[in-house]
């Protein structure tokens, strides 16, 4: 029972940030019962593994059965049933990482080898393990700024790396006592505590009397008529907004297969709408020639579309339905899904010459298609998205607190516009500066600050990635040499 405790301690720790971020202080000791177990060899790192990854999983996404359920039609016990089947398949992460975490502790002699091969280990198998939803240890620190500016420097790579030295230094400390080890890496922390706050000052410096538009979000919540009140509401404010956002879905679909479609459309939106703002940004399903897309529309002052982007980064089974044949045996609606079409990750340009950086619902969870429009001159980022299918989850305030990463990767402002909840503006900091409560229909305006510079991490994105990798082979190499000695 001692050491099922230490295992269900461990799962707590664990996923507690990710429930409520304000408690980032409960990763840094997940790690420390794990550590126990298999150098002790207490639990076989195969079952750890499959427990640990299993349960931990299933708690923190465990909105994942009630909206399937809500989405297909089907029954709770497919929902429950298809939830857990992926739960064991993000298992094999862990089970992978803790079978090599355990030839590590017990083959390694030197302290720093066996460590520093845990941590790299860790974060490269983090990084390239193929999730729908990236939880990344790293991402519980985003509320502690003293740490998570490091992201603008190496990514969230190094935020993990360093969640995971804080466990292993506690591990060295409380089990092993062993003072001198955790001497370097104490110091090492106060260093990074510095540097972060270093770097928060720094970008807060820069945004002073820098070149700036003004931004209304709107969060509808139930229905186009709210969407409608909304846009009046801003029509009637004080100072004209140069761009408004509207979320993912404002609009079912929009068909642009020629020209004539697109006079069209300015014609049909015209009579339904009025909008002050010298641009609109709005999401809607658009149907090509090609194909359907989930698009970003930007549309000037006359109504005209002058500009779209489609999403780039598509959800299996929510956007492309690979198993067709198979899995709708199981949920016959799943026969009738449309597959979507990807688009080309690029920037929108505002009649101002600004380039704004657009991406789609899920698409703030990864790295990569921001710090490419940002590479492309993005000045500001914008995330259309959909929460409706989460219901009164913490669903949609995960997904606020995993897109803050993008906004201090790429030091850019990041605007989101949801359909229900959380639509927030962050600052380059990842300091949320507004937000709108889930399910209330409410706007926000804003001043943001457009930037053409680029931090560290975007200007040497392939080159840092490239090093992890390096570092990791090194650190293997000198692993398996110790362990053919032996």
């Amino acid at each position: 029972m001692k050491y099922l405790f230490l295992l269900f301690l461990s799962i707590i720790l664990f996923t507690v940030p990710f429930l409520n971020f304000n408690l980032f202080f409960f990763s840094w000791f997940f790690f420390v019962p794990i550590l126990y177990l298999i150098e002790n060899n207490k639990i076989h790192p195969t079952k750890l593994g499959l427990a640990f990854g299993t349960i931990s999983v299933l708690v923190a996404t465990y909105w994942i059965s009630p909206t399937l359920s809500r989405l297909t039609g089907a029954s709770w016990g497919v929902s429950v049933t298809s939830h857990l089947l992926y739960c064991l398949y993000e298992s094999s992460f862990y089970i992978i990482v803790f079978l090599l975490t355990s030839l590590s502790i017990k083959r390694a002699s030197k302290v720093w080898l066996k460590y520093f091969f845990i941590i790299f280990l860790y974060i490269i198998f983090e990084e390239n393990f193929p999730r729908i939803f990236p939880y990344k240890i790293g991402n519980t620190q985003i509320l502690f700024p003293q740490i998570s500016q490091l992201i603008s420097i190496l990514g969230v790579n190094i935020v993990s790396a360093l969640v995971l030295m804080i466990n292993i230094t506690v591990y060295e400390l409380l089990i092993k006592k062993n003072n001198k080890a955790t001497y370097p890496m104490l110091t090492i922390f106060f260093f990074i505590l510095m540097v972060g706050s270093w770097i928060e000052k720094n970008t807060n410096k820069y945004q002073m009397d820098r070149a700036n538009i003004r931004v209304a979000v709107v969060q509808p919540v139930s229905s186009l008529k709210k969407l409608i009140n909304l846009q009046n509401s801003i029509n009637k404010s004080s100072r004209r907004p140069d761009l408004t956002i509207w979320p993912e879905s404002s609009l079912d679909k929009v068909i642009i297969k020629n020209k004539k479609d697109y006079i069209n459309f300015q014609k049909k939106f015209s009579r339904k709408f009025k909008v002050n703002s010298k641009a609109l940004l709005l999401g809607s399903i658009t149907q090509t020639k090609e194909g359907y897309y989930n698009s970003a529309l930007l549309i000037n002052s006359e109504f005209e579309i002058i500009d779209i982007y489609s999403k780039n980064k598509l959800m299996i089974f929510g956007e492309y339905y690979p198993l067709r044949d198979l899995i709708s045996e199981i949920i016959p609606i799943y026969d009738s899904f449309v597959s979507l079409k990807k688009g080309i990750v690029k920037p929108l340009i505002l009649q101002n010459k600004t380039n704004i950086g657009v991406i789609i619902c899920y698409e703030d969870l990864f790295e990569k298609n921001s710090i490419e429009l940002t590479q492309l001159g993005s000045e500001i980022l914008i995330n259309l998205t959909n929460d409706r299918w989460y219901g009164n989850s913490l669903a949609p305030y995960q997904h606020l607190m995993l897109s803050i990463p993008r906004s201090i990767e790429n030091k850019r402002f990041l605007i989101r516009s949801t359909y229900n909840g959380l639509s927030a503006i962050v600052s380059p900091t990842g300091k949320i500066l507004n937000k709108i409560k889930i399910n209330k229909s409410e706007y926000l305006i804003e001043e943001v600050i457009l930037r053409k510079d680029k931090s560290f991490y975007t200007a040497n994105y392939t080159n840092i990635r490239i090093i992890y990798y390096l570092i990791f082979i090194w650190i293997a190499a000198l692993f398996i040499k110790e362990i053919r000695k032996k």
